[in-house]
């Protein structure tokens, strides 16, 4: 944004988000799998792992529920527009991979963090 030769009409808030990871624990046992007959150790649990987010005095809100695409009905005129901006976001993205991906779920504090889940559509 700050490189473009024309600003765009609107503010681009300042988000980013929060860091996650999946971890598996796998058993102990070992499967044997197909004609191969090969051993391997089965996921016993998975877990997503997330950032660690401090509280803060700014109030936890929902942006964008992961089941429906609308942006939430807020009170809060900035969280009103960051919910719009992220609503935008979501027709990019999902225009530029071709119906494929999205991205829902949005949430966090105003302007300083949102978590959120990737969705795939299959075809």
């Amino acid at each position: 944004v700050e490189d473009a030769l024309v600003p765009p009409p609107f503010e681009v808030p300042r988000l980013c988000f929060v860091d996650a990871r999946l971890i598996f624990a796998y058993s102990d046992t070992l499967l044997t799998t197909g004609q191969s007959g090969r051993a391997r150790n089965a996921v016993n649990v998975a877990y997503l792992v997330k950032e660690f987010i401090p509280t803060s005095v700014d109030k936890f809100v929902k942006y964008i529920h992961n089941s429906n695409t609308e942006p939430c009905v807020l009170l809060d005129m900035k969280a009103e527009e960051i919910a719009d901006f992220l609503a935008f976001t979501q027709h990019v993205q999902y225009i530029k991979t071709g119906g494929q991906v999205y991205i829902s779920d949005y949430q966090g504090m105003h302007s300083l963090y949102f978590s959120s889940v990737y969705l795939h559509q299959t075809r």
